[in-house]
């Protein structure tokens, strides 16, 4: 018999978090999950673009994006339909409506 996981034996420490944070883990299902893998390859991803220079990251935004060149935030795409059932669970956990939840940033 092999040994692949060994007992905790003082108990699970709670990691410390900062007032009014809560984790959860695993709170997108693996088939929401699934759907995610499968269409954000499929993004018209860009560069990060801060003030003329290029970041390190491609990202795209929906509903609101911030224009860093003239410091405002302009409304681009909706948010597709692939994205709406993490927003439902987003908006669950906070304790919202969805549709309060009107931005989304995918970066890479």
């Amino acid at each position: 018999m092999g040994f692949s996981a060994q007992e905790d034996l003082f108990g699970k420490a709670e990691p410390a978090l900062p007032p009014g944070f809560r984790y959860q883990p695993e709170i997108v299902p693996k088939d929401v999950q699934s759907d995610l893998l499968h269409e954000i390859p499929k993004l018209p991803l860009r560069p990060f673009d801060f003030h003329g220079f290029e970041g390190k990251r491609r990202v795209i935004s929906y509903g609101w994006k911030y224009d860093f060149d003239t410091q405002q935030v302009r409304p681009t795409e909706d948010i597709p339909p692939f994205l709406l059932p993490v927003r439902s669970i987003a908006a669950a956990f906070a304790g919202i409506a969805p549709d309060q939840l009107r931005q989304a940033l995918i970066t890479e």
